[in-house]
């Protein structure tokens, strides 16, 4: 949707009452698939600095949680089309209605690609076209693009291409149906034969397609290049007060010796950290009511553990569906600043009691 109220409603909504997810590719027969919510944690522990980072993140661009990560199951031959359907519980909201005018797909696409140098090659004509081949053998390669064509006799001499020199001399990529064809002109037939070297972006696209189990992305040599586009609104993020106080960051290091939070502090460390102003948790952040810490016996470990008791004070649905997605911030935030052992309880009438999010 185009904002993030009515998103989170929705994403809370199918993440409440989803029962099932099955999926079903090129008209075949239904298969069981797996949905999970909001950001892998531990992908994202290698790409941020520390939890603490990570909440303040989600606190300063929250929509980045709003995300359904569907597992689909490997298929031993190639597939056009994933038919993917969740069945939903009773526990659906009666009074939310979806139709495909509400909702817009945000596509992030991106190409893959490494930088190899080609098998070298040595043209004997001028004009001779000759193949390309990756030097180090991999299943699938492909050639996505020629980066430099270099004269290698004697030192690394760049060529130019053909399409932006004289035409007398340089180099000029042939596609076809065998593959890509490398064709070198010199102006001075006395350099022949030549000895070429040349450095491409490869990809490996049938990798992709055919894949028949889940796929895992090795870094290669090097990351050629990255292209990353998204459609709809995009919303800057909220700058952290942390940024405006330096003092701050003292204050929430002094946190860690608490035993517990109260209600002020924990108001102020979110507004701090990015709920404020115009951030999608600002409006309720000041409904949130801390009840005193208690500690109770972890039924699995038989060991002590205190809890937090959070309640929040919301008006509608929209704003009960933020607070949801405040509170596993908030367990990011207190599970980075305190001890494994105090837990975060939300005391919402649906869903009471002691809860851990990982």
């Amino acid at each position: 949707m185009e904002s993030y109220r009515p998103s989170a409603r929705l994403f809370d909504a199918i993440k409440r009452s989803a029962r099932a997810v099955t999926v079903r590719f090129d008209q075949s027969l239904t298969q069981p698939a797996g949905l999970a919510f909001g950001v892998d944690a531990q992908r994202c522990s290698k790409l941020v600095a520390s939890p603490l980072a990570l909440a303040r993140m989600l606190l300063q661009l929250p929509e980045q949680d709003l995300l359904l990560r569907f597992a689909l199951p490997g298929q031993s031959r190639p597939w056009r089309e994933a038919e993917v359907r969740v069945e939903l519980s009773e526990r659906w909201p009666s009074t939310l209605t979806v139709d495909r005018s509400d909702c817009a797909l945000f596509v992030a696409p991106m190409i893959n690609a490494w930088s190899d140098p080609c098998v070298p090659l040595t043209f004997a004509a001028t004009d001779d076209a000759l193949p390309l081949r990756l030097g180090v053998a991999r299943a699938g390669a492909e050639l996505l693009r020629v980066a430099g064509v270099f004269d290698a006799d004697d030192e690394l001499r760049p060529l130019i291409p053909l399409a932006l020199g004289t035409q007398l001399e340089g180099w000029e990529l042939l596609e076809t149906s065998g593959g890509a064809l490398l064709r070198v002109r010199v102006s001075d037939p006395s350099r022949l034969p030549m000895k070429t070297a040349v450095d491409a972006h490869w990809s490996q696209p049938s990798l992709w397609r055919s894949s028949a189990s889940a796929s895992r992305v090795t870094p290669q040599r090097q990351v050629a290049k990255a292209q990353l586009a998204a459609v709809g609104l995009v919303r800057r993020a909220q700058q952290s007060a942390l940024l405006a106080r330096s003092s701050w960051a003292l204050d929430i290091a002094a946190l860690r010796s608490r035993a517990s939070l109260d209600r002020a502090e924990l108001v102020a460390l979110l507004q701090g950290m990015g709920a404020a102003d115009e951030s999608p948790f600002a409006s309720v952040v000041h409904s949130v009511a801390v009840d005193p810490t208690r500690v109770e016996i972890d039924a699995a470990t038989g060991s002590l553990r205190r809890v937090l008791p959070l309640r929040w004070n919301v008006v509608d649905e929209e704003s009960a569906a933020v607070a949801r997605q405040l509170e596993l911030v908030v367990a990011r935030v207190i599970d980075a600043l305190f001890d494994q052992s105090l837990v975060l309880a939300q005391t919402d009438d649906d869903d009471a009691g002691a809860v851990r999010w990982a």
